[in-house]
């Protein structure tokens, strides 16, 4: 049993090593509830059967072509529950989020805030295809005692992946918390925040043999793969399921969104941004009609080139001294909106507020008055655009910039 302290107002927390003499410290209303962590009595350590199949052919004039097949299938996994909650859930009958089950308020235990139980699955899988061709040159000699070498490299691989709960997270609260989903206590299958998809790779490098004495060679690395996977949820939620993270339903026309004024963000403008926003999206405007799944969305492609440049000084069979200059994403270098990452930040497990539940009893829609309790078995909702001109990513300030550095390496 895990002793919890709930402080919303702000002052100082008397903190001590002693738990029990920072509970004595503050109010009763702090410390009225307890969660509860419990580990099922059959749970096993998570397991994975993995196979591997792969082929090279050797080709004249130094070609090489690699086919290759990674197969993985969970056995066990671990899954996240919420045993708590009372066993009388209803759901809107009307339209919209119909599956998602609405809780009573109310939890077993009036001194309990949460039971959560960490159990298996055994749903999961992942698979990776892989073709890669290589050309290994040898030193070609060009004239004046010199000999030049080109090698390159190109490869693509495509890869899914599915889980349950990816487990990633520090306590049974966050990982069944933030775990986007329908039902949180079955949240189902579906593509894990590690799902690669596509991904291109590209390697050249040249070589030149000055002398005896002197070595100089060029090398190029490109990468170029699907964007980070990310999920759309709802926010302010009437679930009662302790879930932070519920998946949204996808209105099929403007009439199928019921969406309420938000101050002068009337329902209707909402509704062309959001129209907009679905349509704009490959994978939401096929989800119309359906629930948006978990890390269904991805952010667009990131892509990178790299370079090196190395001279070496070759002194005797033991002494040299090499230059390096390497430029991290080169494109970037030569233009701004170049060499970009994207990403969904990860402190809510990748996941992006995408329409808030509105429950307060009574709203407007474009000016006329709707009842919004959950009472009434009709959700209604307001639309949460993207702070990124609409979108829900943004770009990584760091690893979008180019970077430089120089070395110096003496052998001896």
């Amino acid at each position: 049993m895990v002793g919890n302290i709930d402080i919303k107002n702000p002052g100082t927390v008397p903190l001590s090593s002693d738990p029990n003499q920072t509970k004595a410290a503050l109010p009763a209303s702090a410390t009225a509830k307890h969660e509860i962590d419990i580990v099922d009595n059959n749970f096993k350590l998570p397991r994975i059967l993995r196979s591997n199949i792969a082929f090279d052919f050797r080709l004249p004039k130094g070609y090489k072509i690699t086919a290759d097949v990674l197969y993985s299938q969970t056995l066990y996994d671990v899954a996240f529950q919420q045993i708590a909650l009372k066993d009388s859930a209803v759901s809107y009958s009307n339209y919209g989020p119909t599956q998602s089950p609405i809780y009573p308020s109310a939890t077993y235990g009036s001194n309990i805030s949460n039971i959560y139980m960490l159990t298996n699955t055994t749903q999961g899988w992942k698979v990776n295809y892989t073709v890669q061709v290589t050309k290994t040159g040898s030193n070609k000699a060009i004239g004046g005692g010199k000999s030049i070498n080109f090698n390159w490299m190109a490869g693509y691989t495509y890869g899914i992946s599915k889980d349950v709960s990816n487990g990633i997270r520090n306590s049974f609260q966050s990982n069944y918390e933030l775990n986007p989903s329908i039902n949180a206590n079955n949240p189902g299958l579906a593509y894990s925040n590690f799902d690669l998809r596509h991904r291109f790779l590209g390697t050249i490098n040249l070589g030149l043999n000055w002398n005896q004495h002197n070595f100089s060679s060029i090398a190029f690395f490109y990468n170029a793969q699907s964007g980070n996977p990310y999920s759309l949820i709802y926010t302010g939620a009437p679930f009662n399921n302790k879930s932070n993270a519920p998946l949204p339903y996808i209105p099929v026309d403007e009439n199928d969104a019921h969406l309420v004024d938000k101050g002068t963000y009337t329902a209707h403008q909402q509704w062309v941004d959001l129209n907009n926003f679905i349509n704009g999206d490959d994978y939401l405007k096929t989800r119309r009609g359906q629930y948006a799944e978990r890390n269904g969305l991805r952010t667009p492609w990131n892509k990178s080139l790299d370079m090196k440049i190395t001279h070496e000084f070759k002194f005797t069979a033991k002494h040299a001294l090499t230059l390096s200059l390497d430029v991290f994403n080169i494109g970037n270098l030569i233009s701004n909106s170049w060499g970009r990452v994207y990403f969904v930040t990860n402190v809510n497990n990748y996941t992006a507020n995408f329409l808030a539940m509105v429950t307060s009893g009574t709203a407007t829609q474009n000016g006329a008055a709707v009842t919004t309790a959950p009472s009434a078995k009709t959700p209604y909702f307001q639309y949460l655009p993207g702070a990124n001109n609409g979108q829900y990513y943004t770009v990584d300030p760091m690893n979008s910039r180019w970077q430089g550095q120089f070395g110096i390496k003496y052998s001896f």
